[in-house]
Formats: structure tokens, sequence, C-alpha cells
């Protein structure tokens, strides 16, 4: 199994199981903003989870990460009945010599996705969430 860094938002989520390996805030931003892709995972038809690969935009200053999308679709239909998402962002890591597995950092949201309509451009559909405070 790799290793695997991660902070998560306290409070009504659970701990780290492996406490060492947590991040600082500053790690987990510092990852946000190098990063250009993670893994979006919404509840997708018949209570399925659905992830895919998103581009996103980190804006530190406002606390927001922000997502682009086609205007229909099974990620658009899924947040329509259900907000509630997890987003993912690792990484390039590094693997050891003689090793098969990675070693990487990552970063996990849990969050309520919202849409926006007035970043209307290229016929895309903008959604942001606001990023928790730790």
């Amino acid at each position: 199994m790799a290793m695997n860094k991660s902070c998560l938002r306290k409070g009504m989520f659970r701990d780290l199981t492996r406490k060492k390996q947590k991040l600082s805030l500053e790690e987990c931003k510092e990852i946000l903003k190098q990063e250009v892709r993670g893994v979006l995972a919404v509840n997708g038809d018949d209570g399925y989870p659905y992830a895919l690969p998103i581009n996103f935009y980190f804006d530190e200053r406002n606390n927001k990460i922000y997502f682009h999308s086609g205007k229909i679709g099974h990620r658009q239909d899924a947040l329509k009945k259900h907000n509630k998402v997890s987003f993912c962002v690792y990484d390039k890591g590094y693997r050891n010599e003689d090793e098969w597995a990675f070693k990487v950092k990552s970063v996990i949201i849990f969050l309520n996705l919202s849409f926006i309509n007035k970043l209307k451009s290229f016929n895309k559909l903008y959604l942001f969430v606001t990023i928790p405070t730790v």
C-alpha cells in the first residue's frame, strides 16, 4: 500500500488513522496551488459513487476552488440531487528503487458544491466550492 499523507477538515469527519502523516494546512494549500487536476466524487445514479478527474483552480485569497463543466451530464444530474462532494488532489509523488508503490501527499476535502452562472465562457458551466476552515 502506498503512503498517503492527507489533511482533512476537523469536526464531523473522521480523523486520520495514520496521524503522523497528516499534512499542515500550509502543506495542503501548497498542493492545491501546485497541482492542476484532482478527482471529484459525487453521489451518482442509484447511490453509486461517481468519481472523475477534473481540472480546477484554487483561489487561495478567497479560499475557493473553481471547476468548469459542461451544462449537462452525469455529474450535473448528480449535483442537482445532492451537492455534497469529495475532492482529492495528490502530488506527483516518488517511488523508491525496487518498490512498485508511489509515495504521495494528498489533500482530501469534503464540500458542498454550488453552481455559478455569471462566469459563462466557452459554453461551460462553472462550479465552485468554498473550502471549510480547518
